[in-house]
């Protein structure tokens, strides 16, 4: 049995420190960011029962990655986005968080395609949209379709951070299952009185 250095873990077997094969630098590079730990999606199975996932690795390659962890404080520093969808492998929507400092004035924007949902984590922010203004405080919800033109600004005195989603072509539904059937009942019960 071959015992392997930490370092290692990322090389096949016979590979040296520094080796890289053609393409292989453009897959590195990919895979830095967030912990990801790659565990297949899907299969079949029955109703309410958790697929299996195969082994993370097959011949030395990762797999897709399926969940990542991170922080805001993670993604960078002071005022200015944090690109919250690369570092954790998003794909199939978009998200980032942005940073104001006290006193930041927006940018009127809109989008092609994308509709935004904006969240409201900490501080306050001025929203202006179709003529109208409004604040938000935290826990503060706005949604703008993809091409209405908006501006979100802190004229504060606090720093203010937004969490910002942004997709198109609709709403996919309720599709969740809970994993364990125990749950069920459970889950249709909570936040009802």
């Amino acid at each position: 049995m071959r015992v392997r250095r930490a370092g290692d873990l990322g090389r096949p077997h016979g590979r040296r420190r520094g080796e890289v094969r053609a393409g292989e630098r453009v897959a590195r590079r990919r895979r830095r960011g967030a912990l990801r730990l790659a565990v297949q999606r899907g299969g079949g199975g029955s109703p309410g029962r958790a697929p299996r996932p195969p082994p993370a690795r097959r011949r030395g390659r990762l797999q897709r990655v399926t969940h990542a962890f991170s922080s805001l404080d993670e993604l960078g520093d002071g005022p200015g986005f944090r690109k919250v969808r690369s570092a954790l492998g998003v794909t199939a929507f978009g998200v980032n968080a942005v940073v104001y400092p006290p006193h930041f004035e927006g940018f009127e924007h809109y989008h092609d395609t994308q509709d935004e949902l904006y969240f409201v984590h900490r501080g306050r922010v001025r929203v202006e949209v179709e003529g109208e203004t409004r604040e938000l405080g935290e826990g503060g919800l706005f949604h703008a379709a993809s091409t209405t033109p908006r501006k979100v600004s802190n004229p504060f005195d606090e720093e203010a951070v937004l969490f910002i989603v942004g997709g198109c072509n609709g709403y996919v539904e309720r599709d969740g299952h809970m994993v364990d059937p125990a749950d069920v009942e459970r889950r249709a019960a909570f936040g009802k009185k």
